[in-house]
């Protein structure tokens, strides 16, 4: 594993630890912020913010070696499967802790953010795996006419 890759996947833990810290931590006061925007709850949508990098910062932390539809399918169920357990798990612990509650319209917000997340990360893999494959003919073809 390459150094790059390496310091990519140490920032996705360090932001899936701040997302579970924010998650957990005692905010005194929210007082000033408003708790409705665009006739949405304020917290749903910190939710959504929250969790919407999950899929994006997996996929860039993803030694990818495999150019196919297959892998990039495997690759979004997986993401979608970690980013459920890491909602699941904060709001789970949240139910322990006296200063918060455990909402599961928060982690409606949560999964609706990581799924259409996923769903952008998959559509820019199926370009990235389409792109690889066409210079792999062009690198071939160019092979072929030399020889």
């Amino acid at each position: 594993m390459n150094k790059k890759v390496l310091l990519k996947r140490i920032l996705f833990l360090l932001y899936i630890a701040a997302v579970v810290w924010i998650c957990i931590y005692h905010f005194r006061d929210l007082s000033r912020f408003p708790r409705i925007i665009w006739g949405i709850h304020s917290d749903k949508l910190v939710h959504f913010a929250l969790f919407f990098p999950f899929p994006i910062l997996a996929y860039l932390s993803y030694d990818k070696t495999k150019y196919n539809t297959g892998s990039s399918v495997l690759f979004i169920i997986a993401t979608f499967i970690l980013g459920f357990t890491v909602a699941g798990a904060t709001e789970y612990i949240q139910r322990f802790l006296p200063y918060r509650t455990a909402d599961y319209t928060d982690m409606r917000a949560d999964i609706l953010s990581i799924g259409i997340s996923c769903l952008l990360v998959f559509i820019a893999d199926l370009k990235d795996n389409a792109r690889h494959r066409a210079g792999k003919i062009r690198r071939r073809k160019s092979h072929k006419r030399k020889h």
